[in-house]
């Protein structure tokens, strides 16, 4: 007799719950079905870095993703150093 269950497949750590989560129907050990639950996490960071400064939105970009804020803040670095045609000294470059 096949039994379909449903288990959460999500964050494993307490303080990343906004965070997408699986909700998975297993038969056996095959999906039968599975289904994405964004989380509340990521939805309006656009919006609250619109009304703020580089220097102020860089408080809210490492809260897109708590267990690892570092890539997120490279990344908007340089993205505005792209943007804003900086050229970043050697000993500031990290990529060297």
């Amino acid at each position: 007799m096949n039994e379909t269950i449903k288990i959460f497949h999500g964050p494993q750590h307490p303080g990343v719950t906004g965070n997408m989560s699986l909700e998975l129907d297993l038969d056996g050990e095959t999906i039968v079905k599975a289904t994405t639950h964004v989380g509340y996490l990521h939805r309006g960071f656009e919006k609250l870095i619109e009304r703020r400064t580089v220097i102020q939105a860089f408080t809210i970009v490492c809260r897109i993703c708590v267990p690892e804020p570092d890539p997120n803040e490279e990344n908007f670095a340089r993205g505005i150093e792209t943007l804003a045609g900086l050229e970043i000294s050697e000993r500031a470059n990290s990529s060297v």
